[in-house]
């Protein structure tokens, strides 16, 4: 009889690196209990669901179904089928084959076949497609998450930004005169619109998408007591970030409105001049923006923003990546097109200047144009 003793033991083999990752990815996206109740009850709708029928089920709002949705989304634990306005959201079967439980990490069995590639729960790509209609609540979810997060403490935006790309890191100790260091850390912009804009005490500004205020903070001390600062963004929970910044701030010349670039609730001719950080690119109707900046522009006045413009051509993958929209390359604009647009609007002096690089095929830029002064 042989002693077990004797028996040769099986080397220890480490569990891949990547794998480790991807696990550890999955665990933390269903670290959130009411995620993970989200997820089962998805499972157990063969014919999917939708947000509007989650939020029947959940005591949750909308926004914050949404805000778990994207995350399981992210971690490719459900796939999205978008058509026309409506998502529908099914489990992604791949991860159930993939994801190991977790008496397979308690015993090592995960760790079988250590010579085997990572997993593949995310090589099943999802069903997401972008069109017109829903790419508005894509932006406005990724960026309702942000500011969630970000007014939790959970994280910092410059995290998710580049340095030297996107973000806090572009601007200077000068830069910022007049914005609090908060609102200038939740920059998620491609410029520093308000420096370039050449403000003017008195003068009367609308900042286009202005995020959580750094931009129309600085703004602000610019045009001074005598001149007015107006913010709209389409994403309640950034509206209320920036009125609390600005209210730190102590600052009496500016507000937030909610609202939507397509259909800004200002008044005709009511603006001299009009700044956006990198946020025209995320709109699925950039004439229609640039159209509603020039109704508002007093005759004379001027546009000044920073934004993506391409220079060179995207394949077909990275047009249709919801990441590379809401993160502003995706979506932008030749700067041939951009001037196009500009000048059949109306507007002259248009020019469109290149600052940095921020992808393969796309740069950042400061875009100038003026609204003619009739007769």
């Amino acid at each position: 009889m042989t002693n077990t003793a004797d028996r040769p033991v099986a080397p220890a083999q480490m569990l891949d690196r990547d794998k480790a990752e991807e696990y550890a990815e999955w665990f933390r996206t269903l670290s959130d209990a009411t995620r993970v109740q989200i997820l089962a009850w998805i499972a157990q709708q063969p014919t999917g669901t939708s947000v509007k029928d989650l939020t029947a089920v959940f005591p949750q709002s909308q926004s914050t179904i949404s805000h778990h949705l994207s995350a399981l989304a992210n971690t490719c634990f459900v796939t999205v089928t978008r058509t026309g306005t409506q998502a529908t959201y099914r489990v992604n079967p791949a991860c159930a084959d993939e994801m190991p439980d977790a008496v397979s990490i308690l015993t090592g069995s995960c760790c079988s076949d250590a010579s085997a590639a990572p997993a593949a729960c995310c090589s099943t790509s999802s069903e997401e497609t972008l069109t017109e209609p829903d790419l508005r609540e894509v932006v406005q979810e990724r960026y309702a998450a942000i500011a969630r997060e970000a007014a939790q403490g959970c994280c910092s935006p410059g995290q998710l930004t580049p340095t030297g790309v996107f973000g806090a890191s572009l601007y200077g100790a000068d830069d910022t005169e007049g914005a609090t260091a908060e609102a200038v850390s939740m920059s998620l912009g491609c410029g520093i619109p308000a420096t370039h804009a050449d403000l003017q005490p008195g003068e009367r500004v609308l900042a286009l998408g202005s995020g959580a205020g750094a931009d129309v903070m600085i703004a602000a001390r610019q045009v001074g007591p005598t001149g007015s600062v107006v913010g709209v963004d389409m994403t309640p929970e950034m509206i209320d970030l920036a009125r609390t910044q600005a209210s730190e701030a102590g600052l009496t010349n500016v507000r937030f409105e909610l609202g939507f670039l397509e259909e800004l609730p200002l008044d005709d001719a009511s603006i001299d001049v009009i700044i956006s950080n990198c946020v025209i690119n995320l709109t699925s109707d950039k004439r229609a923006a640039l159209a509603e900046a020039y109704r508002v522009l007093a005759p004379g006045g001027r546009l000044a923003i920073s934004d993506v413009v391409l220079v060179g051509e995207l394949d077909d993958a990275t047009k249709a990546d919801v990441a590379q929209w809401t993160g502003c390359i995706a979506g932008a604009l030749p700067a041939d097109e951009y001037r196009q647009i500009l000048k059949s609007l109306g507007f002259g002096s248009v020019s469109v200047t290149p600052t940095h690089s921020v992808h393969e095929f796309a740069q950042s830029a400061t875009i100038r144009a003026v609204k003619p002064v009739v007769g």
